[in-house]
């Protein structure tokens, strides 16, 4: 005598409660490493450590932009390495993102 088997309908994964959180961290990560990029760059063509070459943008830039940094120097001297990071946090941001509007 065989006994009869109850079939379940398949149901959809319910979606975790921190998909919101996740996507708004993700996007918070993005704007901060966009906007530490921009004003390290920035302050550092402002102190002199990074040089822009001739052309009408640095000819449009007046005298009293120039002057002493605001960010510290760790950052300044290796703008770099901030903006390289900031590249990477990005990217890595967005991985992280796609993936979290994929599933």
């Amino acid at each position: 005598m065989t006994t009869p088997t109850t079939k379940t309908a398949p149901c959809a994964r319910p979606a975790p409660a921190f998909d919101g959180l996740r996507t708004a961290g993700s996007l918070t990560t993005i704007v901060l490493a966009a906007l530490i990029m921009a004003a390290t760059a920035v302050d550092a063509v402002r102190s002199g450590m990074l040089q822009l070459g001739e052309g009408p943008v640095t000819d449009a830039i007046s005298a009293s932009f120039y002057g002493e940094a605001v960010l510290p120097d760790l950052l300044v001297h290796n703008v770099g390495w901030v903006i390289a990071l900031g590249v990477l946090m990005i990217l890595g941001a967005g991985a992280a993102l796609t993936r979290s509007i994929r599933s």
